[in-house]
């Protein structure tokens, strides 16, 4: 299915408008929206950051980019979630945030981990990244459920810098809550979230606050870096430029360093001693001496005095 894109250079509709239909939602213009807004916001005083929960047996890492993560045909009802990414002041929005979102299907099912009946092998899966303003928008059908669980989406939220939060979405209404191990407890009650239907199908805002320690019921995925961490690269694959993203548990030498397929070096993206805590690289498909590398397969090496980690990188098309 090809996945609509966000019209991210001129002014549209109110994304954040519920009575937009699908083509609307999808296509209207964050940036602008944002942009043309002017508004400053401040710390709120009642700013209470995000809660986490448990990241689930059934993630898997580098799923497809897209922001239409149910197949055409997904049976169920349509559903349509947007929101914001915020720091830890409640305020300062983050671009370039990387989501990533899973489910299960109306039949409680999850793709590629389960024996699903999905002709996409990871369909109810995707990520995607912020835009300005910290916005998001992703379409999919409203998830099923499986024994012990009420209705939920599973996120795990990377931004440039500081800790991964994973956490997990919950609706007004649903009857599973008040039995679920996780929806009811306390921390949870900001992510239950109200929607509203239309002819379109079912609608809904899930706003994020970011934690830079651990604030939630559970411990989240990584509230500090206490072990070296080589997240996947995203997006991957990529035409333009992809970005690596790691943890240092302390402060030391790093290297990374791109090869090809044959392992050649390509590139060495940065030779440098860094301190502990959150870092990232990009890189533009190019090699040291500025020349396109053109498609294939990549490898992008992680080495720290802790060891090192590789990573397969697929340069999809060079961009035009």
């Amino acid at each position: 299915m090809h996945d609509p894109k966000l019209h991210l250079d001129r002014m549209g509709p109110d994304p954040f408008d519920r009575r937009l239909g699908r083509r609307q939602f999808l296509g209207a213009g964050l940036s602008a929206v944002f942009a043309a807004s002017g508004i400053a916001r401040l710390v709120r005083a009642d700013c209470k950051l995000t809660t986490t929960d448990p990241l689930g047996p059934y993630y898997v890492a580098n799923a497809p980019v897209r922001t239409v993560i149910a197949s055409a045909d997904e049976p169920g009802t349509r559903l349509f979630i947007q929101g914001r990414v915020f720091a830890n002041d409640c305020a300062t929005p983050l671009q370039g945030t990387i989501i990533d979102v899973w489910q299960a299907s109306q039949a409680g099912c999850y793709s590629v981990v389960q024996n699903c009946p999905d002709e996409d092998p990871l369909n109810l899966r995707g990520q995607f990244l912020t835009g300005a303003g910290g916005a998001y928008a992703f379409e999919t059908v409203q998830p099923g459920y499986y024994p012990g669980r009420c209705l939920h989406i599973h996120y795990r939220i990377a931004p440039i810098e500081g800790p991964v939060l994973v956490t997990q979405l919950y609706f007004q209404g649903d009857p599973g809550i008040p039995s679920d191990p996780f929806a009811s407890r306390p921390g949870a009650i900001r992510r239950i979230i109200p929607l509203t239907q239309d002819e379109s199908g079912l609608h809904g805002t899930f706003d994020i606050d970011l934690a830079t320690q651990v604030t939630g019921d559970e411990d989240p995925e990584e509230a500090v870096p206490t072990a070296m961490v080589f997240h996947p690269a995203f997006p991957n694959p990529f035409s333009g430029e992809t970005t690596m993203r790691w943890s240092l548990p302390e402060p030391g030498p790093v290297e990374v360093t791109i090869f090809d397929a044959e392992g050649r070096r390509v590139r060495t993206l940065l030779a440098a001693r860094l301190p502990a805590g959150y870092h990232t690289v990009r890189w533009n498909g190019q090699d040291a001496g500025g020349r396109d590398v053109g498609r294939g397969v990549y490898f992008s090496r992680l080495r720290t005095e802790r060891g090192e980690r590789v990573q397969k990188l697929l340069r999809a098309r060079s961009p035009k």
